[in-house]
């Protein structure tokens, strides 16, 4: 737990010198400014919940690949094989502080236009969710990456695909179509706790599915680092 904290500390340093705090925040605004021109164009409860998710996919997918190729670069991963740093307690550390920036970026928007008519837990675990599901994709996804650019188009397609539940969301097809692919949950649960509109059967599924695609994410991220740092 001591080692947790102080890495926690380290990580807190680490994102301010490379500015994630105030790109989150420049976001985050971005992100206000758009809904209220979208939601001229689209039912305003509909895009909250399209703009609301960008945020920890942003968070999630590009500042955690960032992160990662740094200290990749720096041979941090390899450095963990001498350290009492665990593989876990790296991955829990950076994704702990990209969800706590996206909850607080997501709370800014949904009170700045919805104000305090939300369920505030489940949004609260959406948010948290999705943050740490996308993160742990982008760590794995950065896993040995050498340069941005290999990044970038490696995260453009798991973005893609991760975004294709939206297309059932806005009736492109049925929204179970999608339920394979993880941030289908992630859409139900923050779509709830904003429009209040699904079963309690549905949820318990869906944060149940969702439960098993974290685990699964999880491990899958942990093998792929732990094949860096034993390179």
């Amino acid at each position: 737990m001591k080692t947790l904290l102080h890495l926690l500390r380290f990580d807190m340093l680490l994102m301010a010198r490379n500015k994630v705090f105030v790109v989150s925040a420049a976001v985050t605004f971005i992100y206000i400014l758009l809904f209220r021109w979208l939601s001229g164009f689209m039912p305003a409860e509909k895009v909250l919940v399209l703009v609301i998710f960008n945020d920890p996919a942003l968070l999630g997918f590009l500042f955690a690949g960032v992160l990662m190729l740094m200290e990749s670069n720096e041979n941090t991963l390899i450095a963990l094989k001498v350290s009492p740093i665990s593989l876990t307690q790296y991955i829990f550390s950076k994704t702990i502080w990209l969800s706590i920036i996206s909850l607080i970026c997501s709370l800014s928007m949904v009170i700045a236009t919805k104000g305090m008519d939300f369920l505030i837990l489940h949004f609260c675990l959406s948010v948290l969710l999705s943050t740490s599901l996308f993160a742990f994709a982008g760590f794995y996804l950065a896993g040995g990456v050498s340069n941005f650019n290999t990044y970038m188009l490696r995260a453009l397609g798991g973005i893609l695909i991760l975004s294709l539940p939206f297309l059932g969301y806005f009736e492109i097809g049925k929204m179970e179509w999608y339920f394979l692919i993880p941030t289908s949950s992630c859409i139900v649960i923050l779509d709830h706790s904003l429009n209040m509109n699904h079963s309690i059967t549905e949820l318990i599924f869906h944060y149940s599915l969702l439960s098993l695609w974290m685990i699964a994410a999880f491990r899958l991220t942990r093998i792929g680092l732990q094949k860096i740092s034993l390179a």
